[in-house]
């Protein structure tokens, strides 16, 4: 599954090849946007645990909960806000958790 991360957020859009060079291992702040978009709870699970930066971004500036609320998934939204997500985070089209919910 960890091999499958780095390419499922490279299809997605979410990030490049490039942006994605020399970061490995569970703690890479894109696999927890890659989790995310994936719907993958038990990963995102993992990933807070091991204490991966919540409010990472991607190329266009969207966090994993910002990923987690256009989904529509709850279960993920709910765990990374408990965790300490910030619903403020905006993405280069000025998106934010927040805004989205409301």
């Amino acid at each position: 599954m960890k091999l499958l991360l780095p390419l499922l957020v490279i299809i997605c859009g979410l990030a490049t090849a490039q942006d994605l060079q020399g970061q490995t291992g569970g703690s890479m702040p894109l696999a927890l946007i890659a989790a995310a978009a994936a719907g993958d709870a038990e990963r995102v699970g993992q990933l807070i645990r091991e204490r991966t930066p919540l409010d990472a971004q991607d190329a266009q500036g969207r966090t994993a909960l910002l990923i987690a609320v256009l989904r529509g998934d709850a279960a993920i939204a709910r765990a990374l806000v408990a965790a300490g997500a910030s619903v403020n985070v905006q993405a280069q089209n000025q998106d934010t958790p927040w805004l989205l919910v409301q």
